[in-house]
């Protein structure tokens, strides 16, 4: 890879500050630099690690390459999602998304010491990765201080992330095999004695060690004697109690360090915007900020500028969505103000008290099938009335993020509480609008769409309305019934975990959607929108008729039983 200042490559640019350089981030890995990059497939932002002089030898580069492969199968809100790799010359990279946080050594040996409920709480969310994940991803399963992140996620909460991936660089080593329990301990040691990076052992624990309570020593100890019986399930239930017990809510955390955030806080100080701005508001959107605007308050995304973000990094709907500045759209959020200042652009956007679906689906749990028909139905009419007005663009890309119910309250938990009061029917009767623009919370996602339905999106008008409504439904289906953000590389099947509650029928449905909207999405006539109602109503005939013949067979044998002659019956002699 060239790295001189103008460096560009395959479909990667270089995010550049206000004085023109390259966003470096954080690296705990020898021979590794991080950058800040637009991923134009992905219309979206990216981590590009390069791994100089490691493309030289072909065992590095096959075991690089089959370890991303499986990294890039893996979706979830603590690992990062592997977007591309590749190799340049003599050198390595891969791209994943962008979670903005601080290595986990780096904030340990800013912070100190994590208290032990919150420890406790966050070994479980590592083993839920551990047990959600194949075994053979060596860069999760040999995990550390050092393939952690610390991040603040989606509803507020510093957690642990699985970000860096680098069990592939010695391919050729005989790695010492140790359990999931001893890895588990070792990060343990490290957040409750406060230890960036440290091997620890039996007879070398950290000095606060003694301060544990016994039996959690106890159980620490068995996992770092890596290999005793049922230690694994002894730490894991330890967690467990100790999550119960401890007062998560209350333990106040230091927040980690956000590189991103900084750069896009620090060149607003130097550009010289026009606009009054506090401290970055970590109640809302991360990268909205109350402020004021020509007089008037409101709330501000700052997302990269013209000299950082080249036109083609955005996707084209949102270029309609804000071409428009002010214009009243009915179901649509609206797009007040837009001021390009260098390396940012700030956009002024209409605020509504509300939640979006994403935080709905957080708080209430994934949705049964009846309310997500109707949820469905809904948002199928609001679509069709949208794009109808004139001015009105085609929506290729809709994320739970960007749909928002107005439900009159300020905060995420009163409208999950109105929501379960209103009950299935709220889906139908709570007014909802539409963020079709892009924000700097879906630029670090990316807009994930199949390459031809991407192609189709650039094209001007509105055609292919069977595969428009069907690339904005299958994502959303997926969410609202599992949780999860859908994969466009991966089959449903491939996504299916454990718990998860869909019919087979449904399944098969939005497979076939799959393969279509990927290999041949011009050949669509019926939308999947449509296509569940369908199924829905047929799986409710097929249940009323189940109880019908049921009902009708009870009443045949009533009759039949009560034609029997239930009298002594005596036969003639002789």
């Amino acid at each position: 890879m060239n790295r001189s200042k103008s460096a560009e490559f395959a479909q990667f640019s270089f995010v550049r500050d206000a004085k023109g350089g390259v966003i470096e981030l954080p690296s705990q890995a020898m021979d590794e630099r991080i950058m800040l990059v637009v991923d134009r497939e992905r219309w979206g932002l990216s981590r590009l690690h390069v791994f100089e002089g490691l493309a030289s030898r072909r065992e590095i580069v096959e075991a690089f390459e089959a370890e991303m492969q499986r990294l890039s199968r893996i979706s979830g809100d603590s690992v990062s999602h592997v977007t591309a790799w590749g190799r340049d010359s003599e050198e390595l990279f891969y791209a994943d998304e962008v979670f903005d946080g601080e290595p986990l050594p780096d904030y340990l040996a800013r912070t100190g010491r994590v208290p032990v409920a919150t420890v406790s709480e966050w070994m479980l969310q590592l083993i839920e990765v551990l047990e959600s994940v194949p075994e053979d991803i060596a860069s999760i399963e040999h995990f550390s201080t050092q393939t952690l992140q610390v991040v603040v996620d989606r509803s507020g909460k510093v957690r642990p992330f699985f970000s860096e991936f680098h069990a592939w660089m010695k391919p050729g080593a005989r790695a010492r095999e140790r359990t999931r329990e001893w890895y588990l301990a070792q990060v343990f040691c490290s957040l409750v004695g406060g230890i960036p990076v440290r091997e620890f052992r039996c007879d070398s624990l950290p000095r606060n060690f003694d301060e544990l309570e016994v039996r959690l020593k106890n159980v620490v100890l068995d996992a770092l004697a890596d290999g005793r019986p049922g230690s694994y399930e002894a730490f894991r239930s330890m967690m467990d109690e100790l999550a119960a017990e401890g007062q998560i809510g209350e333990a106040k955390l230091e927040l980690p360090l956000m590189p991103l955030r900084s750069w896009l806080k620090r060149d607003l100080a130097e550009l010289e915007t026009g606009i009054e701005l506090p401290a970055m508001d970590y109640e809302q959107d991360p990268y909205a900020v109350s402020g004021e605007f020509r007089g008037s308050k409101g709330l501000l995304q700052i997302l990269p500028g013209s000299d950082s973000l080249p036109v083609k990094g955005w996707l084209n709907q949102h270029h309609d969505a804000i071409r428009r500045i002010g214009r009243v759209k009915l179901n649509q959020l609206r797009v007040n103000q837009i001021t390009d200042v260098g390396s940012l652009t700030i956009i002024g956007e209409e605020q509504v008290d509300g939640a979006s679906l994403a935080e709905l689906v957080g708080g209430v749990g994934p949705l049964s099938l009846a309310e997500t028909g109707k949820l469905c139905d809904r948002l199928s009419a609001v679509l069709t009335m949208l794009e109808s007005q004139v001015g009105g663009g085609a929506v290729w890309w809709l994320p739970p993020e960007n749909i928002v119910f107005v439900t009159g309250t300020r905060t995420r938990a009163a409208a999950g509480r109105f929501l379960e009061r209103k009950g299935e029917g709220a889906w139908q009767a709570i007014p909802v609008k539409l963020r079709l623009h892009q924000t700097m919370s879906s630029l670090r996602r990316g807009v994930d769409l199949p390459a031809r339905v991407k192609d189709l999106s650039c094209l001007p008008g509105k055609k292919f309305e069977a595969t428009r409504r069907s690339a904005v439904a299958l994502p959303l289906i997926w969410f609202v019934l599992t949780q999860r953000h859908f994969l466009w590389d991966l089959e449903v099947s491939q996504q299916l975990c454990r718990g998860d509650d869909i019919p087979e029928k449904i399944l098969l449905h939005l497979e076939d959607y799959q393969n279509k909207l990927v290999e041949n999405p011009t050949e669509l006539d019926l939308d999947l929108f449509t296509c569940l109602q369908r199924e829905l109503v047929a799986m409710d005939s097929n249940e009323a008729v189940g109880e019908t013949d049921s009902k009708c067979e009870d009443d045949l044998e009533a009759r039949l039983d009560s034609m029997l002659y239930k009298g002594e019956v005596k036969l003639r002699e002789g």
